[in-house]
């Protein structure tokens, strides 16, 4: 898990890492538990007109749930996060 959190701050930029976990860091909300769930996509990946690949789903964690987006954009000779956002909801 290490290595992935690394290749993708070195994708987006650890300011833009920050900014998408900063409520989380604020509140003090350990997020760890989600590694050992396995996500639930609300449909299936999807490419728009502008090229960029959409995912997004949720991981059913209690008592909240961990919602996701993510966007890649892609750069030879694969797929780079562009976005990321992450919210929680009961």
């Amino acid at each position: 898990m290490k290595k992935a959190l690394t290749d993708v701050q070195k994708e987006i930029g650890a300011s833009k890492l920050q900014r998408a976990f900063q409520p989380f860091i604020d509140q003090q909300i350990d997020l760890s538990a989600i590694k050992m769930l396995e996500p639930k996509f609300d449909a299936p990946a999807r490419v728009n007109t502008d090229g960029l690949l959409f995912v997004s789903g949720e991981f059913p964690s209690k008592p909240y749930r961990v919602i996701f987006s993510l966007k890649f954009m892609y750069e030879l000779p694969k797929w780079k996060v562009f976005g990321l956002d992450v919210t929680m909801r009961p």
